[in-house]
């Protein structure tokens, strides 16, 4: 080849790089996830503590979740504490998460890896958008897991850059949930029946139910409001009142200053625990809801069985093995004080029936008597 036709070609081949480069400039399906066994974020990478913003959409709902002075919140709910522990889970797995295999290229294919558009209305997929200030580090849509039963091959998450054709499977796991709910704190409090030693409910109407228990090692409860004469249908009937406390989640949440109560509770509640610890409940009806707030204070613990060892031997005697950490009883007032001092909670169902029970639900049947 002469001089003159390297020349021409040396030209040609240059215009040709600087019109791709254009292209992929100015062309927005310009693929955003490009290379296999590469980080599938690269702006992501080292840059987990510095994100402030997470958006997750998913059909109609679209959550954002922030992170303030207090930590991690969700502004739509008035700003109630996220699941931190889900907020550090999705981070660190988008920045943990390498591309595997190219996958599809084809729209049509796009919902049989749920990494479709994700605001149609039958739409399984999610967009995740991290932003550090007004930074994306993240912008993706997430589709379903893919789970590798053989152990012979890859197992991880679908993904796909919002204007990319080429969906990816990428190697470990991401689960960005898809509504509200799913990235609130819900959990309130965990009070399990074994602590509880008393509960009262009195409601409106003056109606009173009490049920107690005298050792933590009495499995049942007795309720003491019963007419006399009267008795209850079963040994265990009390029971499932007891338990409304254990990892009691609620259905949803609002400001107390955004809400205004009747005067009169439906019911007002309170369960006292062997160790002193008293949680208080009232019940209101709004609008046709069941809506609750919560206090906790210190109680009389009480006092310690008879076969217990005394004082001067409780160092020779071996304690019993606990699974669960022992949270003293000040810091559980202080953790649910500052959990539910300044809210409102819409209770789940089995919620409300058990703290509206009346002491007719523990006598038997008529058609049993």
């Amino acid at each position: 080849m002469n001089p003159r036709a390297l020349a021409v070609l040396a030209v040609v081949t240059v215009a040709v790089v600087v019109a791709a480069v254009v292209a992929v400039v100015r062309d927005p399906r310009a693929p955003t996830l490009v290379a296999e066994g590469e980080p599938a974020f690269p702006k992501l990478q080292g840059k987990v503590n510095d994100v402030t913003e997470i958006t997750v959409v998913h059909r109609d709902q679209k959550v954002v979740i922030v992170r303030t002075d207090k930590g991690w919140a969700v502004p739509e709910k008035h700003g109630y504490p996220a699941q931190v522990e889900k907020v550090r889970e999705l981070i660190t797995g988008l920045e943990d998460l390498k591309l595997a295999e190219a996958k599809t290229t084809k729209a049509d294919r796009y919902a049989r890896l749920e990494v479709e558009e994700p605001t149609g209305t039958e739409a399984s997929s999610v967009r995740v958008t991290l932003k550090a200030g007004a930074e994306v580090l993240v912008d993706t849509i997430v589709g379903k897991r893919k789970y590798d039963l053989s152990q012979s091959g890859v197992a991880g998450t679908y993904v796909r850059g919002p204007s990319d054709q080429q969906a990816w499977l990428g190697r470990g796991e991401v689960d960005p949930g898809r509504n509200t709910q799913s990235w609130l704190q819900r959990k309130l409090m965990d009070v399990k029946k074994d602590r509880v030693r008393s509960y009262t409910l009195v409601h409106g109407d003056g109606e009173k139910v009490v049920a107690t228990r005298a050792t933590a090692k009495d499995e049942n409860f007795k309720v003491e409001s019963l007419a006399e004469g009267q008795t209850m249908k079963s040994k265990g009937a009390a029971d499932s009142v007891a338990t409304t406390l254990a990892f009691l989640e609620f259905d949803d949440v609002k400001p107390a200053a955004a809400v205004k109560l009747p005067d009169q509770a439906l019911v007002r509640a309170a369960f006292s625990t062997f160790d002193g610890l008293v949680v208080e409940a009232a019940i209101f009806e709004v609008d046709g809801d069941k809506w609750a707030t919560f206090a906790a204070r210190a109680g009389e613990a009480a006092p310690p069985p008879a076969d217990e060892p005394k004082k001067d031997d409780k160092a020779k005697a071996t304690p019993p093995a606990r699974k669960d950490r022992v949270v003293p009883v000040a810091e559980e007032i202080k953790a649910i004080a500052e959990t539910a001092a300044a809210w409102v909670y819409k209770l789940p169902e089995f919620a409300v029936k058990n703290l509206t029970t009346r002491n007719a639900a523990f006598l038997p049947d008529k058609k049993d008597s």
